[in-house]
């Protein structure tokens, strides 16, 4: 998703995005279609087609936005510096999915969006291979095995806890998030693993 500089063009953005967010908590995938989305975002289809090409485009347009903010958080602070700081990823992390609640859940939650979940999931993880890489002495299978699990272990437990948050609190979530993803890193690391306080 391009950012448009436009001040109008920003606005039917922002609309169509408040749009479809609301309609993927409201109904299936399937059930989302172009006439539905245009009388939520009160735009016409000339407008909306001037911005993407099918439901489908707008959907690829909301997994490479999420990609990419995912990816932005983890070039905040080098990678090294989880170990003083465990939480801070899972900080970030908690509020970019907080600030975008129902497409986070539609997108953990239903099977329709299973595709789309992996393909987060894989692009952060190869992003993030290079960066454990470049910041751990390990081998390229250890770095892409290390990636893989922090961040499909992640998501996961982010799916467990936005299907059902009777499960755990968020503060909960955080305190497994961190727990196992350090221990999974200082296993391969070979670097001290700094005593997690509660």
């Amino acid at each position: 998703m391009v950012p448009n500089t436009d001040k109008r063009a920003q606005r039917t953005e922002h609309a169509i995005q408040a749009a479809f967010e609301h309609l993927i908590a409201t109904m299936p995938l399937s059930e989302i279609t172009v006439t539905r989305l245009t009388q939520e975002a009160d735009i016409n289809r000339k407008t909306f087609y001037l911005h993407y090409n099918s439901i489908e485009d707008l959907l690829d347009g909301q997994v490479d936005y999420i990609s990419n903010q995912m990816l932005s958080i983890l070039a905040i602070r080098p990678l090294k510096e989880i170990y003083s700081d465990p939480g801070f990823f899972f900080d970030q992390y908690s509020k970019l999915v907080l600030d975008h609640h129902s497409i986070a859940r539609a997108l953990t939650s239903s099977n329709e969006y299973a595709p789309y979940m992996r393909k987060i999931g894989d692009n952060i993880a190869d992003s993030l291979t290079q960066r454990v890489k470049q910041s751990f002495p390990m081998s390229n299978k250890d770095a892409t095995v290390v990636a893989y699990f922090l961040i499909h272990n992640t998501l996961s437990l982010f799916q467990l806890y936005l299907q059902d948050p009777q499960t755990m609190t968020i503060n909960e979530l955080r305190a497994y998030t961190i727990r196992l993803n350090m221990q999974g890193l200082s296993t391969f690391s070979k670097l001290q693993l700094k005593p997690l306080s509660d």
